[in-house]
């Protein structure tokens, strides 16, 4: 084996310039994929980002006792729904038939579907799918799907 390596090294008939050329494409491949993840990632965490900033300025908003000297931290359902949605449109996020879109330009940026919001006392909770365009096509495929589950809730600390 060490022989085979070492005829390998020292080859003089010209193999050298398509490994070089072979090792070259794998790196391009590597950065193409890292390009990809981070772009995704950097996409998915600015949606949930944005998300979780409407829904902490919703509860906010819509608190029963917004002095909280009693400790009541109840948060009215419709009142909540319509600020959350009215927060969602001041973000950029438009409402379309299969949900939520958030447009970059011309084009469709991520978007939402399957969106429920559930509120429980002082607790907000919101689900949804994203979708998130890849910067070009993978296999075919022009978007990926992400599960999202955020959570919000008024904090009272007792003095």
């Amino acid at each position: 084996m060490r022989k085979r390596l070492n005829s390998f090294l020292r080859d003089r008939r010209g193999g050298a310039p398509v490994w070089v050329a072979f090792i070259l494409l794998i790196l391009f491949m590597l950065a193409a994929l890292l390009y990809n993840v981070h772009a995704l990632y950097s996409s998915y965490s600015q949606t949930r980002d944005e998300l979780s900033r409407c829904m902490a300025v919703t509860l906010d908003a819509n608190v029963a006792n917004p002095g909280l000297r009693d400790g009541i931290t109840d948060v009215d359902y419709q009142s909540a729904m319509d600020a959350l949605e009215q927060n969602l449109r001041a973000s950029g996020w438009e409402r379309e038939d299969s949900g939520w879109v958030k447009r970059t330009g011309n084009r469709p940026g991520c978007c939402l579907t399957d969106v429920s919001a559930d509120i429980s006392g002082s607790n907000l909770r919101l689900t949804a799918t994203v979708n998130i365009p890849l910067p070009w096509a993978v296999a075919g495929q022009t978007a990926v799907r992400f599960p999202l589950e955020l959570y919000a809730r008024i904090l009272y600390i007792e003095p």
